[in-house]
């Protein structure tokens, strides 16, 4: 993997986290997981910023798997990088918790959903 796959990372960053933490109802409110600009605009940054620590470590990961377990690992679901068994686990968690935890919601004047 390398910076090139960010697309890929961070669209499955954003549909894991509609997925894992957006309810049911604002999910279905928020246009099927569309995320509000800044929402997205903050995926971006946070996104490239693990990746670019985390690189090294990613070899044996597919950028959908990475961007995926990044949601995961970051907000202490009970899976993540340290539950596939790969190359480079324990390191990937130890950076992702220094993102910290984030929630996903749908602001009362959106459509979209955003982070919290």
């Amino acid at each position: 993997m390398n910076m090139q796959d960010s697309a890929a990372f961070i669209a499955a960053y954003l549909e894991c986290a509609a997925w894992a933490d957006g309810h049911e109802e604002q999910t279905e409110r928020a246009n099927n997981g569309e995320f509000t600009s800044e929402a997205q605009a903050r995926a971006q940054v946070e996104c490239k910023a693990f990746m670019y620590r985390a690189l090294p470590y990613m070899q044996a990961w597919t950028p959908e798997q990475a961007g995926h377990d990044f949601w995961l690992t970051r907000n202490g679901h009970g899976s993540g990088f340290w539950d596939r068994q790969l190359e480079g686990g324990d390191v990937l968690t130890a950076i992702a918790k220094t993102f910290g935890e984030l929630g996903v919601y749908v602001p009362d004047d959106s459509e979209c959903l955003d982070f919290a």
